[in-house]
């Protein structure tokens, strides 16, 4: 333990992206950029923590909610806007795709209802995620089994503003099925809408290293999960490339 408390940044072995000398320099520079970035953001925060607090009932004005205890009067509070957002909510989880699958003329209802359970869509993500109330979150999940599969995506980027609402269960899910088939995952939370330029630079430049040094293995690796004959080979993008050349051909097809 005493020798993890001595260590500084600068002992520890780390690559770090082009243009940085040492760890140190490479850490002040992304604290500086973390700063801007949550300065220039703090007022949008804080008046969501504020919309937060006024949903949860406190809706009074602390000054004159002192005032009316130290007076004895009441304080009541009736909160309508639950009722409200859980209509808006309840909206949006029934709001997904289904198929239907109807009999005609003589055919049998229940042969016509078995088949309906029977089927699977090409959207199905049933095997990942088995809450599915919206197609807000159904289309993310799909988006990462997509990413996770596709030999030419090499990296995945998830943008938000905050981690709340009802795609916020979908963070971990996500994460998870991307890395599993070694895609690069990174996540931009807490974006500076007025600056972001000089709030994700330092990150960019991480990505852009990262991408670089490990897209081309990692297409490798996922073509060899291919069956032949398979779309994707097939493709413009894979079409006459057999397996000893994708073997040498990773960094134009990531290119590509």
């Amino acid at each position: 333990m005493d020798e993890l408390d001595a260590a500084s940044p600068s002992d520890t072995e780390v690559e770090l992206p082009p243009g940085y000398d040492d760890v140190d320099e490479f850490l002040k520079e992304a604290r500086t950029r973390f700063r801007e970035g949550a300065d220039a953001d703090r007022e949008n925060r804080e008046a969501g923590l504020d919309d937060l607090k006024f949903l949860a009932g406190e809706q009074w004005d602390p000054t004159v909610k002192a005032q009316r205890k130290r007076a004895r009067r009441p304080t009541l509070v009736i909160n309508d806007l639950p009722q409200y957002i859980g209509q808006v909510i309840g909206d949006t989880r029934i709001n997904r795709p289904a198929i239907k699958v109807r009999p005609v003329e003589d055919a049998d209802e229940e042969l016509a209802e078995i088949r309906a359970g029977l089927i699977r869509s090409p959207f199905d993500i049933s095997d990942v995620w088995q809450s599915s109330y919206s197609s807000n979150t159904n289309e993310i999940l799909w988006g990462a089994k997509l990413a996770a599969r596709c030999p030419w995506i090499t990296c995945v980027i998830r943008l938000s503003s905050y981690e709340c609402g009802m795609d916020q269960p979908t963070y971990t899910p996500t994460q998870k099925i991307i890395e599993a088939s070694g895609t690069l995952f990174f996540k931009f939370g807490d974006l500076d809408a007025t600056k972001p330029a000089g709030s994700i630079k330092i990150r960019v430049e991480t990505i852009v290293h990262y991408v670089e040094k490990y897209s081309p293995d990692i297409i490798r690796k996922k073509l060899s999960w291919l069956p032949e004959p398979c779309p994707l080979i097939e493709s413009p993008v894979g079409q006459g490339v057999g397996i000893q050349e994708r073997d040498h051909q990773p960094a134009q097809m990531a290119a590509s």
